[in-house]
């Protein structure tokens, strides 16, 4: 009778092991699930910030070019009149 009850004792111990190694694994694979997700969303800021500032950058270039021939044609005038 002993030793059915050790090996009870021994079957919970061994599931309870189980249990918490498991537990320990899926922890980990949340934190590795979390931190995969953060390096992701870290990435896509980063090109979605490139993008934008690429579409500003292209945008002050047009306006300056066409505002130049505006100002060279008025400086031009200034010079013939004054």
């Amino acid at each position: 009778m002993l030793s059915n009850s050790t090996l009870n004792n021994e079957n919970i111990t061994d599931l309870k092991a189980s249990t918490e190694e498991a537990a320990a694994h899926s922890n980990l694979m949340m934190i590795i699930a979390t931190l995969t997700w953060m390096l992701l969303s870290i990435i896509t800021l980063f090109i979605y910030c490139c993008n934008y500032w690429q579409l500003l950058r292209s945008r002050q270039r047009r306006l300056q070019r066409e505002l130049e021939p505006d100002f060279q044609h008025s400086s031009q005038q200034s010079s013939l009149i004054g």
